[in-house]
């Protein structure tokens, strides 16, 4: 206790007494003797007195005495320790107090006063004082000095020799042994654990700056006040900070920010500047120099006072906004930091706080609250030495925020002091570029000409370098350096606005009403906010602000995987395990370090390419957060890096704001897609996969998901239950595109995706991996889809026809039909077909619809109309309808499919013969019969499109049609020649029974549908709209110029059978009338063949001819009869058809008869007459036989009688 009371008692008696009121100090002479003669040989010379000191010292009167008269006995001894007594100290009023000597006039020399001094009465200052200072302050000289040095205007108006005797002052004070004593006695506790400070020779003022530099050691509350006091002077001028002025001469010299040799013009404020200005140069100063101005700030920063600038600059800033702020602990640093951007900030303020702020990125403890906060923390965590492998303290800001977010982010404790530090710190970041010594050094320029210079107030300087960062793609834009663009990613990560968007001030403003609303489940400051504003990204309730904002942000984020906080926390052991990255969140000493932006594609390729593999595949809860990742890339193609570093050409050439008016914001990639044969070969390869991942993944779609998720849900709801393959969902919504309720954009956005697909084979997945072997096997070198779409189709098609066992596999046939449905769906998705009838759709098909198969099928119901080219092709496409898929078939028959056919779907069956053999049937659906019958209309083009014929036809094809059969080309169609070669053998019966029933069937069609005949469709033309005009008209659906399949059952047909007799004798009608007889012929063969004279006759077959099989003219010998020998127990209808019917017959025999003895004797076996007619022929040769014989012997006699 006795100690504590002397250390105090002494500090009072020095500080105030001596100093603080200016009194009279009783002194020891022999003391003041030694110190001056050490402040001699400190100021003007050597400790030894070597030659070249100065050998005399100065006094106030102008006097000098001699150096060797200056030095005692006493000099370097310590003075006895212990408080003088008061009285000595009071009676002692003669004794000059020698340190605290001014210097009598301009360039003198401090003299010692012979009694003690106040401020106000000296020479020097008196008159300065008087004019700025109030009376109160008269007697205590430190508040003259506070006075002439709070206000920077009065201290420029103040006299240069008040400025200089003011300098020597509060030198001479720093140089008081009673100081050093004063502080050898309060603080020697704290000496001997400072060793640095302890061994420092007394007199050379440089004790009290150590111990200065050391206070946040200092725990003794009596050596932290006395210092404090001190430090009011050390800090006032760069000269006396203990170590300073050593490391930093060379600097201050280059950087030019004040002289060190003393001119007593120079203002002694003007010295803070000095500090100020390498502050502003702290990055390229000198280590040594950087250190010692850091530790400068780290000893300010404890009081805004002793940082002489600032205070200066922000007094009335303080006023004004931290009046009831209690000074010390960096309470004003922080109450002033909080109001830098109020409009009511002065600049000057706001300037010297920046650079302040500047400092704190190399030296945390310049920031007092957080490092107070955090300094546990940072202890506890080895903070100081995560960023150097040589265990070195790294007090970096960076470096030591990056370790407690890395420590947080492995929920390891950190007291809720430093996180709420933590977080105040990561905004003040985001706010301000100024304080960011490397935005500044990297973007100096970008700033000046980008950014106007730099809009400094709510971080929207940065922002608008974002803007430009993530718009680099674009063709006009001006380009960041690479080293900005590095300093903007370390300002992300260090400030990790991933993990909570309220870090980024400007984020948190642009979008806090769309969070309200969107994101109102989502808690305040969880990293799922941002997750969830990319979610709604496209959603009605985003603003425009607030997806620039979120956009210039996610730029960054995407960049690595680590400041995405969500994928972080679930992918970072899959990370550290599959692709090398860090094991924690920062690894500053790691090799992997730079692998943040290769993490997710590693990632995404085990996803996808190990999903059998437990020991490669990552966890669930990764992949979740992989997809959502890579969902948010698709939405913009400036998230996506590969795109952004090997595109950037093809973006300018084709999808830039000039180039793409088809295109809205954030459709780069589906531009991109569109001209993917013209991309570069590296873009190309990186829209390919990017392609080839969207058909795997839908959700990576954007186009489709972003107008798809309601029709998913209600056309695909049988495969959300089954937690299909985003293939077959894709399927599903390509079989419903064309549902009256499904919606346009979704339509738009599956008709992308399958244009897409045709690219490149690889693009749709289902179908590669069905069929891959099969495409290196048969089809290798084709790339593009519809090339291996067409190969495959080609040799499913031979493998059929010729009823070889299929080389093509069950799965890839199935896949394949399904693609080749896709194909039939839009001559768009079929390019070959586009291409080669280019002319026809802009003529016979012009102003038809590509979709829904409607162009397509017009190109079929013209063959006559097509060139060469698109014949020949159509042909094709029209052989892959009947063997491998029939798009237009499935979607109008889709109903009696599932009705008649479904065991047939089933067996990979004929589904057209199915439905034509349930067409007539009552309940059958009139749509898909129409359509069933226009496509037996294509089918009786070419045989070889009725599978069903061909198979039963087939030897009496060879048999009776080989001519036909040997001159026929693959690709081109016959135009129903075979077909109808097989008709004629019908009508003198010698085919066999199976392809009698198939031409029996094809007969009785084309007799309700002339179109069903082509051969006769094609002769009888013109003559149809000549004769045939009205019937002809309702055959056909003038809108589209569509043919329709029923020409008004058969009115086409009996219109040409009524008017043969005229057609045969008009000009160019004969071959018409032929076709028509033969037509006659056909129908008089089976009554079943004409089913008009069947319909009316039904009564009557049933009634006499019910016992007579039907075939072979058997039932209409028996009509035919009964006409003959009983009409009047006829029906009338029946009795008057089948009149005209029999003169028919007999006319088109003779417009057509036989062309040889075969035909005459086909044609006498098959008459009703044939009897009659043969008796007639035998009676006839018979008669021949005997006038042959009667005319032979007498000819033989009168030769006979000649001779003789």
């Amino acid at each position: 206790m006795a100690a504590c009371s002397r250390r105090v008692l002494f500090l009072s008696v020095i500080l105030s007494f001596c100093v603080i009121n200016g009194e009279k100090a009783a002194v020891n002479k022999n003391r003041d003797d030694v110190v001056l003669e050490r402040f001699k040989r400190k100021s003007f010379g050597k400790e030894n007195g070597q030659p070249g000191v100065q050998s005399q010292v100065a006094f106030a009167d102008g006097g000098a005495v001699p150096l060797h008269d200056a030095v005692k006995p006493l000099m370097g001894a310590r003075p006895q320790q212990g408080l003088p007594k008061m009285d000595m100290a009071m009676n002692n009023k003669q004794q000059q107090n020698q340190m605290l000597g001014a210097p009598a006039g301009k360039g003198k020399l401090p003299k010692p006063f012979k009694k003690a001094f106040k401020l106000a009465e000296t020479t020097e200052c008196g008159g300065d004082v008087l004019s700025h200072c109030s009376r109160k302050s008269m007697k205590n000289n430190f508040a003259i000095l506070d006075c002439l040095q709070r206000d920077p205007k009065v201290a420029e108006e103040i006299s240069s020799a008040c400025q200089h005797f003011i300098w020597e002052y509060k030198k001479n004070l720093t140089k008081d042994d009673r100081f050093e004593y004063a502080a050898d006695e309060v603080c020697m506790k704290e000496l001997k654990e400072i060793p640095e400070c302890g061994k420092l020779e007394k007199g050379r003022g440089q004790i009290i700056p150590c111990l200065v530099e050391n206070i946040e050691n200092i725990t003794d509350k009596n050596c932290r006040t006395y210092l404090n006091k001190m430090a009011r002077i050390v800090f006032s001028d760069y000269r006396m900070v203990y170590g300073f002025i050593d490391e930093c001469t060379d600097d201050i010299n280059t950087h030019k920010c004040g002289r060190l040799t003393f001119d007593v013009n120079e203002a002694v404020h003007s010295q803070g500047k000095t500090l100020h200005c390498l502050a502003k140069k702290i990055s390229q100063l000198k280590p040594t120099c950087k250190k010692q101005l850091l530790r400068v700030a780290e000893l300010q920063a404890d009081d805004y006072h002793l940082d002489r600038p600032l205070y200066y600059a922000c007094r009335l800033d303080r006023e004004r906004f931290c009046e009831s702020t209690v000074a010390g602990q960096g309470r004003v640093y922080e109450c002033l930091f909080k109001h830098k951007f109020d409009a009511e900030m002065s600049d000057e303020c706001r300037d010297k706080l920046t650079v302040r702020q500047r400092l704190i990125a190399d030296d945390v403890k310049v920031e007092k609250s957080f490092y107070s906060a955090c300094r546990l923390d940072i202890k506890t965590n080895g903070c100081f030495s995560a960023g150097n492998s040589n265990n070195d303290d790294d007090a970096r800001r960076a470096s030591v925020l990056l370790c407690l977010e890395s420590v947080h982010k492995r929920d390891l404790v950190i007291t809720p002091e430093c996180l709420a530090e933590m977080m105040d710190l990561r905004k003040t970041l985001m706010a301000d570029y100024k304080i960011n010594p490397e935005i500044v050094a990297s973007c100096h320029e970008e700033i000046t000409d980008m950014c106007d210079g730099g809009l400094t107030r709510g971080g929207k300087t940065i922002h608008c370098l974002m803007e430009h960062a993530r718009n680099q793609h674009k063709k006009k834009s001006p380009q960041l350096s690479p080293p900005c663009l590095r300093a903007l990613e370390s300002l992300v990560k260090e400030s990790d606005v991933g993990s909570d968007f309220r870090m980024d001030r400007n984020l948190q403003k642009s979008c806090q009403d769309v969070v309200n609303v969107v994101c109102k489940d989502v808690p305040a400051g969880d990293a799922e906010v941002i997750n969830c504003l990319m979610d709604h990204l496209d959603s009605e309730h985003m603003t425009d602000i607030c997806e620039e904002k979120l956009m210039q942000i996610q730029y960054f984020i995407v960049r690595d995987f680590r400041l995405d906080a969500t994928l972080y926390k679930h992918c970072h052991q899959d990370a550290y395990k599959l692709c090398h990255a860090p094991k924690t969140w920062i690894e500053q000493d790691s090799t992997n370090v730079e692998l943040g932006p290769m993490v997710l594609p590693c990632l995404f390729r085990h996803m996808k390419d190990h999903d059998t593999d437990a020991n490669l595949q990552v966890t669930r809860a990764c992949k979740h957060e992989i997809l959502r990742v890579m969902r948010h890339r698709a939405r913009r193609v400036e998230l996506d890096t590969d795109i952004e570093s090997k595109c950037v050409t093809d973006l300018g050439r084709f999808c830039s704001d000039d180039q793409s008016e088809n295109y809205e914001k954030g459709e780069e990639l589906a531009c991109l897609q569109d001209n993917y044969d013209d991309l570069e070969d590296d873009c190309q390869d990186i829209v390919g996969n990017i392609t080839e991942n969207q058909d795997t993944y839908l959700e990576l779609d954007n186009l489709v998901m972003k107008s798809c998720m309601p029709m998913i849900k209600k056309f695909c709801k049988e495969e959300i239950e089954e937690d299909a393959d985003a293939e077959d969902v894709m399927d599903c919504l390509i079989e419903n595109k064309h549902d009256p309720s499904m919606d346009e954009k979704c339509a738009a956005g599956v008709e992308h995706h399958q244009i897409i697909s045709l690219q490149d084979f690889r693009f749709s997945h289902k179908f590669k991996e069905a069929c891959k072997e099969n495409v290196m096997m048969y089809c290798k070198g084709r790339k593009t889809k519809f090339d291996v779409v067409s190969c495959l189709s080609e040799h499913v098609r031979n493998d059929t026809v010729i009823e070889k066992k299929h080389r093509i596999s069950k799965v890839c046939r199935k896949q394949l039909r399904f693609e080749v449905l896709q194909r039939g769906e839009k001559i768009d998705l079929d390019p070959e077909l586009k291409r080669a009838c280019r002319e026809e759709l802009e003529g016979v098909c012009s102003g038809v619809e590509h979709g829904n198969a409607k162009a397509i099928e017009c190109l079929k119901n013209h063959p006559r109309k097509l060139g060469p080219a698109c014949s020949k092709l159509v042909f094709v496409r029209e052989k892959d309808d009947v063997f491998i898929g029939d798009f237009k078939l499935r979607q109008s028959c889709a109903g009696m499919i599932k009705t008649y056919c479904k065991t047939v779907v089933q067996a990979n069956g004929d589904v057209m013969h199915c439905l034509q053999k349930h067409k007539d049937e009552t309940e059958f659906d009139r749509k898909c019969r129409t359509f069933v019958i226009k496509r037996q209309v294509i089918q009786n083009q070419d045989y070889r499109l009725n599978p069903s014929l061909k198979k039963s036809c087939k030897m009496d094809i060879n048999k009776f049609c080989g001519e036909l059969v040997q001159t026929e080309k693959n690709d081109v169609e016959l135009e129903g020649k075979v077909i109808n070669c097989l008709k004629k053998q019908f009508a003198v019966n010698r085919l066999s029974r199976d392809c009698n029933a198939e031409i029996r069937d094809v007969i009785k069609d084309a007799a309700l549908n002339y179109l069903e005949d082509p051969v006769l469709a094609k002769t009888c033309e013109a003559v149809i709209e000549s004769f045939c005009s009205d019937e002809h008209n309702r055959a056909m659906q003038s809108q589209n110029k569509v043919v329709i399949t029923e020409d008004g059952k058969g009115a086409v047909m009996e219109c040409l059978k009524k008017n043969i007799k005229t057609i045969k004798n008009s000009p160019n009608g004969l071959a018409c009338a032929k076709e028509v007889a033969r037509t006659i012929q056909e129908a008089h063969i089976d009554v079943g063949v004409d089913p008009l004279l069947h319909t009316a006759c039904q009564q009557d077959l049933s009634k006499h001819c019910g016992h007579i099989n039907p075939g072979n003219g058997r039932q209409m010998n028996c009509l035919l009869i009964e006409l003959e020998d009983r009409p009047d127990g006829m029906s009338t209808d029946c009795r008057n058809l089948l009149s005209k019917r029999k003169d028919l017959w007999e006319f088109s025999v003779r417009v057509a008869p036989p062309e040889g003895f075969g035909e005459i004797y086909e044609q006498i076996s098959i008459s009703p007459a044939k009897n009659y007619i043969l008796s007639i022929m035998i009676v006839v040769l018979g008669m021949i036989f005997l006038v042959g014989i009667t005319c032979g012997r007498v000819t033989k006699r009168a030769k006979g009688d000649k001779r003789k």
